[in-house]
């Protein structure tokens, strides 16, 4: 993966997050001992949160983009 801008890089993480929750889901569903699925379960929430946590800066950052842009628009009339 070429990592050029702060896009590309949330990007990435947000894939990573959501890959890892799922291995843990998956995994959770095929565990027998109750504590160990817990604990994957519980591990799955917390990768979730880190993608949610992501596609916030993802869209604080495009936001911030747009915001300039927006107001240049207005300011031509467009």
């Amino acid at each position: 993966m070429d990592f050029n801008n702060l896009e590309a890089v949330i990007a990435f993480g947000i894939e990573k997050e959501k890959e890892a929750a799922d291995f843990y889901e998956r995994n959770s569903e095929t565990e027998m001992m109750s504590d160990k699925k817990q604990m994957l379960k519980d591990l799955a929430g917390e990768e979730r949160k880190h993608q949610k946590m992501l596609c916030r800066e993802e869209a604080k950052h495009k936001l911030a983009l747009e915001t300039p842009y927006d107001a240049y628009m207005a300011k031509m009339g467009g």
